[in-house]
């Protein structure tokens, strides 16, 4: 995690370079971010919700309707 270096106790990174795929990396990461929460011992927490990325790169269309899906997704996890 180079860009926070020794600050980050913890991290789970996942391979999810498929950008076809918009709804499983969230699942994943919303999974991992749930059990750091129950855990009550972390300070600050960084969770990166990328569906709404692999979206946009997938899709090419600001206005495309699974854009905007994921885009309310991730306003609900917000």
């Amino acid at each position: 995690m180079g860009l926070y270096g020794e600050d980050i106790d913890r991290a789970y990174p996942h391979e999810l370079f498929n950008v076809a795929e918009l709804d499983e990396p969230d699942k994943i990461t919303i999974n991992d971010f749930n059990r750091e929460f129950d855990a009550k011992n972390w300070t600050m927490m960084i969770a990166h919700i990328i569906g709404v990325d692999h979206a946009g790169h997938y899709y090419l269309n600001a206005g495309h309707q699974e854009i905007e899906r994921k885009l309310t997704d991730a306003e609900k996890i917000l």
